[in-house]
């Protein structure tokens, strides 16, 4: 297993520190999650929901959700199979620097799996889009999640090459068949001919 700990702002903290967060404190353990609620998937389709559990019941209530500059490469790495957890760093709450303002918690999460190759690229991706102390615009601002360069998609790519391949597997089995069943039609259509001729002959 292959893993990097990065400091990571839970935004949204104004939203529900009246509700499922009023008892946020230092090293209380979050998760992350896809996104399912759907809202919160029509402001980012790639939403990814930090979470802490239930102070009484076995269940986890979304507080925040991760950067929007980093969703996108989260999202795709929690759907290789990647695991991110962590816990919170203090309660040293601050506004959050995108336009639309709120509050911020900061949080030291680990990202953890099984490929070397996404574990790279995952770290690569953090450290290049994303710096919690930075103030101003991140360099992977919302205004730039449109590009749809080869880098940036280097996750999707490599998740859907691998889930592709029984299906390529697959494909070249069913077109085996297709030409054995070809050759066993021209085999059948000359036997009928030959009969024919033998017919005639007769």
């Amino acid at each position: 297993m292959y893993s990097f700990e990065s400091k990571i702002a839970s935004r949204g903290y104004h939203v529900y520190r009246n509700s499922t967060w009023q008892n946020a404190k230092a090293n209380q353990r979050v998760k992350v999650e896809i996104e399912t609620n759907k809202s919160s998937r029509s402001i980012d389709p790639y939403a990814c929901a930090i979470k802490i559990k239930h102070q009484y019941f076995e269940t986890w209530l979304t507080v925040g959700h991760i950067p929007r500059e980093i969703s996108r490469h989260c999202y795709f790495f929690l759907k290789e199979e990647g695991n991110i957890e962590g816990h919170l760093i203090s309660t040293d709450f601050k506004v959050s620097p995108i336009p639309a303002g709120g509050l911020e918690v900061p949080l030291l999460l680990k990202f953890s799996v099984k490929r070397e190759r996404i574990f790279h690229l995952m770290k690569q991706f953090v450290s290049d889009l994303y710096d919690y102390n930075y103030c101003g615009e991140q360099k992977g601002s919302e205004e730039e999640e449109s590009d749809d360069s080869d880098d940036n998609e280097e996750i999707q790519i490599e998740m859907i090459d691998d889930n592709s391949s029984d299906d390529n597997e697959k494909e070249s089995e069913d077109e085996e068949k297709n030409i054995d069943e070809e050759e066993e039609t021209q085999t059948n259509a000359t036997k009928d001919d030959i009969s024919k001729d033998i017919i005639e002959i007769d």
